[in-house]
């Protein structure tokens, strides 16, 4: 199999980086060889990031619409508090007219410390979602606590061992 050797940078705010497509940790700061497969390049997730995307669950048939995973990558527990956040804008990708009817925005808040992950979960606009919850991956190695507050969606935990 293909290899890679990378350079993951150590910045102000990214104390490390998350494979993608493994959810395995590493330091910034320093050169890791990695598998790269024609059809699975390299990708990483600086720490702390939170990451919407469609959810890829094999129970949704192709023509339903997709629901939606929230990927939240913390920062390792430390005494510091790592904050971050992120927006997702939503509508129906047909109407060419602006205004709170016709959208929906997810504001998400997330918090990391020692011994929790907190995230919240606010919206603004009165579109109505054509999903009813999003689910909330961690990297599989996770296992502080996972506080949860939101307001107009539900939130589910993917299943960690």
């Amino acid at each position: 199999e293909r290899q890679r050797t990378l350079y993951l940078p150590h910045g102000a705010h990214a104390e490390g980086w998350y494979c993608f497509w493994s959810g395995e940790y590493f330091v910034g700061g320093q050169q890791v060889t990695v598998n790269a497969a024609l059809d699975r390049l390299p990708l990483f997730v600086r720490a702390g990031a939170l990451l919407p995307t469609t959810d890829t669950t094999h129970d949704r048939a192709k023509t339903e619409e997709p629901s939606r995973a929230l990927r939240y990558y913390p920062a390792p527990p430390s005494d510091a508090v790592c904050a971050t956040q992120a927006t997702l804008f939503e509508d129906d990708g047909l109407q060419t007219a602006h205004g709170a009817e016709q959208q929906k925005v997810h504001h998400f808040r997330a918090t990391a410390t020692r011994d929790q992950l907190t995230l919240t979960v606010s919206h603004e606009g009165a579109w109505t979602l054509p999903y009813e919850h999003i689910r909330i991956v961690l990297p599989d190695a996770e296992k502080r606590a996972l506080l949860l507050q939101s307001s107009g969606v539900r939130l589910t935990i993917h299943d960690r061992d």
